[in-house]
């Protein structure tokens, strides 16, 4: 009779723990995907997802912005998100600073650098010789880019113009604007919004399409890409999959249906609506994973780290850099 009882008090204990265990489970399942952007194009993508699956008690995914790119980083690998979405040089550099703990998923933003005119002598790159060109992206990627893409039209950057670096790409626009005939260094959206304060200032050279001309359609300029911690990407591969499919979908959206992305932009503060929907044919948002992303980003970090090693993390990433879903 004791041995009976014995027996069911274990029984009941283990029911009761087995239970507590699958509520526990059940809780860490549902628990949202924290996903990280920087306002601005790397961002604009994400709207339709974020605004339908984002949000609310039951909501799958919890989306937030941050400004500086620099503080995304510490909370990537400090766990306080899954996902981000970051410019390129920097997820190779986090990489790179993290020992490998990090991943790339996806290109999320193709290039958005442009040179902008007050005025309207500029028509390609050889007309850019003894202009002054006002830029806010000294040291990183924007400088680099420009110095490139002069090069290879035979302009030299320290002789034939005159690079002036300022702090900010309202600096930019307040140099321009006061200087005819004077050329801003700008990426989207901030030159759609440039030009909608002062109609003088015009887009004069797309250093996107600069940038193609000199390394091919194979090996587009890139701005942006998704990242995720790698412990969460390998525990969490169905989720992580079904994330992509509708990355995907939404990134397709904000190009095709750009009024309804443009009010889910400003919804989300990302940008403001209006300027959103002049900006979003230019800032070139799309969604590439796989080989395709391996290959188109691996040549641009290369690209990268030639000319200045330290904008990557002073060495070209590892194969495992590159997730696939």
């Amino acid at each position: 009779m004791k041995q009976r009882i014995i027996t069911r008090t274990v029984c009941v204990v283990l029911i009761v723990l087995a239970a507590f265990f699958s509520v526990s489970c059940t809780k860490q399942a549902s628990e949202p995907i924290n996903i990280v952007a920087l306002k601005g194009p790397t961002a604009m993508g994400l709207a339709q997802l974020a605004t339908e699956y984002a949000g609310g008690e039951d909501a799958e995914y919890a989306f937030s912005l941050e400004s500086q790119p620099e503080l995304v980083g510490p909370m990537l690998l400090q766990g306080e998100c899954d996902l981000a979405a970051l410019p390129a040089n920097l997820a190779a550099a986090l990489y790179n600073k993290s020992e490998g703990k990090i991943q790339v998923i996806a290109i999320n933003t193709l290039g958005v650098l442009y040179l902008a005119e007050n005025g309207d002598s500029i028509k390609n790159v050889s007309d850019l010789r003894s202009k002054t060109i006002y830029s806010a992206g000294k040291g990183a990627t924007p400088e680099i880019v420009l110095r490139i893409v002069l090069e290879n039209n035979g302009i030299d950057p320290d002789k034939d113009v005159k690079l002036v670096f300022v702090s900010e790409h309202a600096e930019v626009v307040a140099r321009m604007s006061a200087e005819e005939g004077s050329v801003g260094h700008l990426p989207e959206p901030y030159l759609t919004v440039a030009s909608g304060k002062n109609p003088s200032i015009r887009r004069a050279v797309d250093l996107n399409s600069a940038w193609t001309d000199i390394y091919g359609e194979a090996s587009p300029l890139i701005t942006g890409v998704l990242v995720g911690r790698k412990d969460f990407l390998q525990e969490h591969k169905e989720e992580v999959k079904v994330f992509c499919e509708r990355y995907g979908y939404s990134a397709n959206f904000a190009v095709e249906n750009i009024d309804a992305a443009a009010k889910m932009i400003s919804d989300l503060d990302i940008f403001e609506e209006l300027p959103a929907k002049k900006a979003l044919p230019e800032c070139n948002i799309v969604y590439i994973d796989g080989e395709d992303m391996k290959d188109q980003l691996s040549a641009y970090l290369e690209t990268l780290f030639s000319v200045n090693p330290q904008v990557v993390g002073n060495k070209l990433p590892s194969d495992d850099f590159y997730f696939t879903p």
